[in-house]
């Protein structure tokens, strides 16, 4: 399982059918879900067995247990509950038996604004994406990729879908 994470506009799904294009192509079948649903959570997504039942290899995520975290503070009246530490570390447990990579992109606050002019109606205001952005730029991943990104409107580019794909066939074990 890869996971991409990271704020709206961030590129995770441009970026991800570029993964699975790519992953495709080098080694097999890799299918896509979207969770768009998490910018919206529901109180299931607080729970372990929600995330469960969705770990599976060969998949590329666009969100996941992250983005409830995240972004659950940022839904106008969110009266959702948080997640439980024990319930997150779970998640991450069962990640890392399929060998899962989380990548979080972290685009500048340049390229956020640059973007959010032409999805301004479906997304939160751009103060709020901003700090939601901050919000991953500040996450700690000790065993997992976060990339960065200048203004280019072209990002993520060619290094960082290498650099991703080597690290997910590593994990992987995949020739």
């Amino acid at each position: 399982m890869l996971i991409l994470e990271g704020c709206d506009l961030a590129g995770k799904t441009t970026f991800a059918h570029r993964l699975i294009k790519e992953l495709n192509k080098r080694f097999g079948r890799v299918r896509f879900y979207s969770y768009a649903s998490l910018t919206r959570p529901t109180a299931a997504w607080s729970q372990y067995w929600t995330y469960a039942k969705r770990i599976y290899n060969e998949i590329v995520q666009d969100r996941f247990h992250m983005s409830y975290s995240i972004y659950r503070n940022m839904v106008p009246n969110n009266k959702q509950p948080e997640h439980l530490e024990h319930q997150y570390a779970n998640v991450e447990k069962a990640l890392a038996k399929v060998g899962a990579l989380t990548v979080v992109l972290c685009p500048s606050d340049t390229l956020v604004e640059h973007r959010y002019g032409a999805h301004a109606e479906e997304l939160l205001s751009l103060p709020d994406v901003l700090t939601v952005n901050a919000s991953y730029h500040a996450t700690k991943l000790p065993h997992d990729l976060k990339l960065f990104s200048g203004a280019d409107c072209n990002w993520p580019g060619e290094f960082e879908l290498e650099k991703v794909i080597h690290e997910y066939a590593k994990r992987q074990k995949l020739s």
